[in-house]
Formats: C-alpha cells, sequence, structure tokens
C-alpha cells in the first residue's frame, strides 16, 4: 500500500504505474484529460498533423472505423447528430432524395475551386433544403470553417 501524493488516498501498488509510484492511475488520468481540454486546438491540430504524415495511423484508423466499434461509433454520431439538427437531417435527406428520383442534378465542378472530385452539397439555408451550392471536400470544410459553423478551428498553416 501507498499513498497517493495528489489525492492523498492510500492505494494498493496495482493502482500506480510502475514508471510512476509518487501518483495514482486515477489521478494521472484525470490530470491528462485535463490537460487535453486546456489544450484542444494544439492537440487536435496534432492528432491532424499526425494522422496525415504516418501512414500506418491512417491504416489503423481505417481499420478500427470499419471495426464492429468503429460502425457502433457512426450509427451513434449519426443519431446525435440527426436528433441535435433535424433541420439539417431533413434538408440532407430531400437532397438525397431529390438526386436519387432525378429532380436535381450533382454539379459538374466545385462552385470555388472547379475541382471535380467528389462534389458535396452545401446549404446556405437549411429552410431552402433543394437550394445548395456543389462543392469539393477542401472548399467546404474551409467554407464551414470561416463561418465558425465546424466544431473544430480552422487550421493555420
Amino acid at each position: 500500500m501507498r499513498a497517493c501524493k495528489k489525492c492523498g488516498e492510500t492505494r494498493s501498488e496495482s493502482e500506480f504505474y510502475a514508471s510512476n509510484k509518487a501518483t495514482c492511475v486515477e489521478c494521472l488520468k484525470a490530470s491528462a484529460r485535463a490537460n487535453r481540454e486546456e489544450n484542444l486546438a494544439y492537440y487536435r491540430a496534432y492528432d491532424r498533423k499526425r494522422y496525415r504524415e504516418m501512414p500506418e495511423r491512417k491504416e489503423a484508423a481505417r481499420k478500427s472505423s470499419n471495426s464492429e466499434a468503429g460502425m457502433r461509433a457512426r450509427k451513434k454520431s449519426r443519431e446525435k447528430t440527426k436528433m441535435e439538427n433535424p433541420e439539417k437531417y431533413k434538408a440532407r435527406n430531400a437532397v438525397a432524395n431529390a438526386l436519387r428520383d432525378g429532380k436535381l442534378t450533382r454539379g459538374t465542378a466545385c462552385y470555388f475551386c472547379n475541382s471535380t472530385s467528389k462534389l458535396q452539397a452545401h446549404h446556405q439555408d437549411y429552410s431552402r433544403p433543394l437550394d445548395v451550392y456543389w462543392l469539393c471536400a477542401p472548399c467546404h470544410g474551409k467554407l464551414h470553417a470561416i463561418n465558425g459553423d465546424f466544431h473544430r478551428p480552422m487550421e493555420v498553416a
């Protein structure tokens, strides 16, 4: 048994990391979570950079997202988005249905850069669901970052 220097509780040896016998595992975890929250913009930028520059990280993320747990997490995220933003959900469905039914045609080039790869529909106003701009993924992301409606801060190059 030993006492944690942070919480002061007496805990068994198994509740301490071998590399740090002064602070218990739970206090170290809480400290790491608090640090990440305080420096969230830095850690998100670091994670994005690490993901882009390390092919093994990309492969691990791909495998994780295709796993059973990854699919459950994606489904849960979609359901949460649907509940929090019903107007967005309805507008996206309206576009998908209109494309399927031939009432709307997919744009041929990005509105901003004229790229033709993987165009996405962008709504300026969700109350007008079929009034969309066709944007490539990079331009769509930049537009949302500039408008401030992305949860992540825009990356500064």
